[in-house]
C-alpha cells in the first residue's frame, strides 16, 4: 500500500528539531498508510490523527451542492446504512450547525455531505472532525466557496482501490486532442487492468477485512471525434458518452457487456484514468451481505 503523499503535514515532523524530536527511520517507517487507516484503523491502533486542511460549501458533493472537509487521515467506520441508499459513516462533525457521521463521499482524503445552498447557514462557522478511533482534528471555519468549485485533492498513488488515487481535474478537450494523430478519428489510451476485491458485511456492525484482490477485466479505453467539436469516451469500442458531460465522473455502458451488471463509472483526467463500481449481495434476515468491489487505474 502507499504512504503519504506529497506534502503530507506529517513529512514536517521528520526534519530536524530541537534535541529528542527527532523520529527514527523505523518510527517513520511504522506509519501506516492513509488507505491503511481508511479502512482498516481499528485493527491498527497506531494510525495518525485525522488533519484538516480546508473546509468549505461548495458544488459536486455527490453531484449536488454540500459541506466539504478536505484532509489527510480520514477514516471510515466500514459501516453503509442499508435502507438509506448505502450513506456511508465515518468521522463525526463537531459543530454547531453539523453533526454526525454520515456522508455522500468518504474518502480518506475528504468528506462531503449535502446541504442546500444558503452560504449564511452552512458557512462561516467552526467545524472539527473526530475519527472512529477517538484521535480528534484542529478546528477550522468553513467556507464560502459556491462559485470557485475547488478540486478535491488526489493521492497519486498506484493503488487502484485507493479512492483518492485519480481524483485529478476531468481531462479537457485540449488535453484530448494531444492524444490523437493529426485526421484520426480515435486515441487509444490504453488497457485498463480492473481487479476485484470482496468483503463479508452486516448492517449493523459493519465490514469485515478485504479478502484478496484478483484480475477479472481489461477493457480498452479510448478517445472518438464526435460532431464538429465534440470528443466522447469509448470503453471496448463502445460509445460512452461525451468527455465533459458531467461532473468528473461519466456513468458508462458496461465493458464485460454483461446486461445484468452494473456499470462502471470511469473518470478520464488528464494523465489518469480510474475505472470502478461497487456490488452488494441482498441483505439476509440477519444483516448480512457481501461487498464486492472492482476497480482500474491507468496512467498516460
Amino acid at each position: 500500500m502507499v504512504g503519504c503523499v506529497s506534502g503530507d503535514p506529517l513529512s514536517d515532523s521528520e526534519d530536524d528539531g530541537p534535541p529528542g524530536s527527532e523520529r527514527s527511520s523505523a518510527d517513520a517507517l511504522s506509519v501506516p498508510s492513509e488507505v491503511d487507516c481508511f479502512y482498516n484503523a481499528r485493527a491498527l491502533g497506531t494510525c495518525p490523527p485525522p488533519v484538516i486542511t480546508s473546509a468549505y460549501l461548495g458544488q459536486r458533493c455527490a453531484g449536488t451542492t454540500g459541506v466539504f472537509i478536505v484532509g489527510h487521515y480520514l477514516q471510515s467506520t466500514n459501516r453503509f446504512d442499508a435502507n438509506n441508499g448505502w450513506l456511508q459513516h465515518g468521522p463525526t462533525a463537531v459543530s454547531t450547525r453539523l453533526t454526525g457521521d454520515s456522508w455522500n463521499e468518504i474518502t480518506p482524503m475528504h468528506v462531503c455531505v449535502t446541504t442546500s445552498a444558503d452560504a449564511s447557514t452552512w458557512s462561516g462557522f467552526a467545524i472539527s472532525v473526530r475519527n472512529p478511533d477517538g484521535q480528534t482534528s484542529s478546528t477550522v471555519t468553513v467556507q464560502n466557496r459556491l462559485t470557485s468549485t475547488p478540486q478535491v485533492p488526489s493521492s497519486g498513488s498506484n493503488d487502484p482501490f485507493d479512492p483518492d488515487v485519480c481524483m485529478d481535474p476531468e481531462m479537457t478537450l485540449s488535453q484530448a486532442v494531444d492524444h490523437f494523430a493529426p485526421g484520426s478519428d480515435t486515441a487509444v489510451l490504453g488497457r485498463v487492468s480492473v481487479r476485484s476485491r470482496a468483503r463479508g458485511c452486516n448492517s449493523v456492525t459493519g465490514c469485515a477485512a478485504w479478502g484478496a484482490s484478483a484480475a477479472v477485466d481489461s477493457p480498452e479505453l479510448a478517445l472518438t471525434t464526435f460532431g464538429a467539436d465534440q470528443v466522447h469516451v469509448a470503453v471496448n469500442g463502445r460509445d460512452c458518452g461525451r468527455l465533459g458531460a458531467s461532473a468528473g465522473s461519466l456513468n458508462v455502458c458496461n465493458p464485460t457487456f454483461d446486461p445484468l451488471a452494473p456499470p462502471y463509472l470511469v473518470h478520464i483526467a488528464g494523465a489518469c484514468a480510474h475505472v470502478y463500481r461497487t456490488e452488494r449481495s441482498s441483505v439476509a434476515a440477519n444483516g448480512n451481505y457481501t461487498q464486492t468491489d472492482y476497480s482500474g487505474l491507468i496512467r498516460y
